[in-house]
């Protein structure tokens, strides 16, 4: 059985849909969709995903209440997340978005101590050594 991504009781709420004018609100409001699309990109263990594919996908979408977030609304909220360093778009076209459901600083750790642990500190390596090692499978930048 496979199993489904499980949706905040926020995501019921139809004002949720509707960004909001008040700015405390709409900061809130910013960080709890981004905090879904974290949390949706975690559970599918992806890094980047296009805002097409969130757009047609039950993230922004609840068929029970009758709202879906705007394609407009999703840009904002994509935004919101480069400048809070949550993501960053890929392209200007802010077609799709890399997504950090875990912090730079966390995947820069986990690497120093990766580094530390296999004698590698102070040696040259490169992307491919981290991930074409299976013995780094457990490692969170594997």
């Amino acid at each position: 059985m496979v199993e489904a991504f499980t949706m905040p009781e926020y995501h019921a709420w139809p004002f949720f849909y509707t960004i909001q004018k008040n700015i405390d609100t709409r900061e809130r409001q910013m960080k709890m969709w981004s905090d879904l699309i974290l949390a949706f990109c975690k559970f599918k263990g992806v890094y980047q995903i296009s805002l097409g594919e969130l757009y047609g996908s039950d993230i922004c979408n609840n068929a029970g209440i009758n709202r879906r977030l705007s394609m407009d609304n999703l840009t904002r909220v994509a935004e919101w997340m480069q400048t809070n360093k949550f993501g960053e778009f890929t392209a200007e076209s802010k077609e799709s978005i890399f997504v950090y459901w875990r912090s730079l600083q966390e995947i820069a750790q986990a690497i120093h101590r990766w580094a530390d642990s296999t004698g590698r500190i102070g040696s040259v390596e490169v992307i491919l050594d981290l991930t074409d090692d299976s013995s780094n499978r457990n490692e969170i930048f594997y």
